[in-house]
């Protein structure tokens, strides 16, 4: 297989993964009572939920977008005391990136503000630093932002009303 090939075959690969979306799952702790007689005494469960992360509308990627703009970290601060600002992003952004993964999960659903909330508390107490870094991975790739940015390009250059070059440069003149 040449090069050619090779990238072919992995943009469609990608365009699958895209389209198909990717599951997760998170295990949840609940605590449940027993029955009859022994209901004073509680029990862990362990439940998993299994989620899936598709492809969002312009809609949903709007509500995502606006979530990344809270993201904010500082470089500088980051690479002089790296303990003690990562703690610090935790506890700035940990219910953001949560609610991000909410959003992403639920898709048109996210229009509920009772669900995304629900959602973003559970991924909140279940998911770890390493799978959130998978699943930014996964919310990124899914989110298709190239094929977006290459639409908005194509409408720009497809704009008929947009003055030449050569009519910008006569009116400076």
């Amino acid at each position: 297989m040449d090069v050619s090939e090779a990238i072919k075959a992995e943009k469609l690969e990608l365009d699958l993964l895209i389209e198909k979306g990717v599951e997760f799952n998170v295990v949840e702790q609940v605590k449940k009572r027993g029955k009859g007689i022994h209901w004073l005494r509680k029990r862990t469960e362990e439940v998993e939920h299994i989620f899936k992360v598709k492809q969002p509308t312009l809609g949903v990627l709007d509500r995502l977008s606006a979530e990344f703009i809270k993201l904010e970290v500082d470089e500088q601060n980051l690479a002089e005391n790296p303990l003690q600002e990562s703690k610090l992003l935790v506890t700035q952004h940990g219910r953001t990136v949560a609610r991000i993964v909410a959003i992403a999960v639920l898709r048109e659903d996210c229009r509920d503000e009772r669900e995304v909330k629900r959602l973003a508390e559970l991924f909140y107490r279940t998911v770890t630093p390493s799978k959130l870094v998978q699943l930014a991975n996964i919310i990124h790739l899914t989110s298709n932002y190239a094929s977006f940015t290459a639409s908005i390009r194509s409408m720009s250059s497809a704009r008929t009303t947009r003055p030449k070059e050569t009519e910008r440069i006569d009116k400076k003149g």
